[in-house]
């Protein structure tokens, strides 16, 4: 069989146009119906800049002054996606929207942003409102469970000292009574810090992009899909058309001979 030339493709096409034409309404009837079929779901995002991480908790005044390489950064960002979203986050981001933990999990994912601190709170929902709504309750309880556990953290840590302070006191007695005293007034200014900072502690992070139903992004709908359906099945007709161009009637083999001519009878 000797190859198609261009003006060959280009006929097979014109001869076969109704089965092209058949196969895109077929396609633009399948994409129309699948983008029907499936429910919409729009998506928004609530951003949140962390505050502090590993180098900095709630017990350091300043960071430390580490070098952090950029896969460092990535992981430890990517840690604290995984993070944002544990039990007490989800369990209270249930409570305020209406909905199961699980459910939270479904629909809301956390990623950090490349190259910055700002993990990406993103929800889906069946309305804007919704979807708005799912992220930004998400966002704002990773804020509200990281100021619950760091406050906590440094009231225990505070407690801690003036026990030890306790213990200095009364291991001394009347033998060092002013080296006594002034390690315990060391550990109970070191606690006395502690609970104001716990006082005005505000988390983890801030919300530095709240989640607006405006800009949410809204699903394909039916006359896109119906559009790439159309795409998709011109293609395939296409396909189809050149196929059946390229098909030729079986040839005799060379060593049968032609079939005989009949031979008039001369009566």
């Amino acid at each position: 069989m000797n190859r198609l030339q261009a003006p060959d493709l280009l006929r097979g096409l014109r001869r076969h146009w109704l089965a092209v034409l058949l196969v895109a309404a077929l396609g633009a009837a399948a994409g129309t119906a699948m983008s029907l079929a499936v429910p919409d779901r729009y998506r928004a995002e609530a951003q949140v800049e962390l505050l502090h991480d590993t180098r900095l908790d709630v017990f350091q005044d300043e960071p430390a002054d580490t070098y952090e390489t950029v896969d460092e950064a990535n992981r430890r960002m990517e840690s604290a996606a995984r993070a944002a979203l544990a039990d007490d986050v989800a369990r209270r981001t249930a409570d305020q929207v209406g909905i199961s933990p699980r459910a939270v999990r479904q629909d809301v994912e956390v990623e950090p942003l490349a190259g910055t601190n700002v993990l990406v709170f993103s929800a889906e929902g069946e309305n804007p409102a919704s979807a708005a709504r799912l992220a930004q309750a998400a966002a704002q309880s990773f804020i509200a469970v990281s100021r619950e556990t760091g406050t906590e953290q440094l009231l225990d840590a505070a407690l801690e000292y003036d026990t030890q302070a306790n213990s200095v006191l009364a291991e001394a007695g009347a033998t060092a009574p002013d080296e006594a005293d002034d390690v315990a007034v060391q550990l109970y200014s070191r606690a006395y810090e502690l609970r104001m900072r716990a006082a005005v502690y505000e988390g983890a992070g801030k919300l530095i992009r709240a989640a607006d139903p405006g800009g949410a992004i809204a699903p394909p709908g039916p006359l896109r899909g119906a559009g790439l359906g159309l795409a998709a099945g011109i293609l395939a007709g296409v396909a189809v058309a050149l196929l059946l161009s390229t098909r030729r009637r079986p040839e005799p083999a060379a060593d049968e001979p032609p079939p005989a001519r009949a031979v008039p009878d001369p009566a």
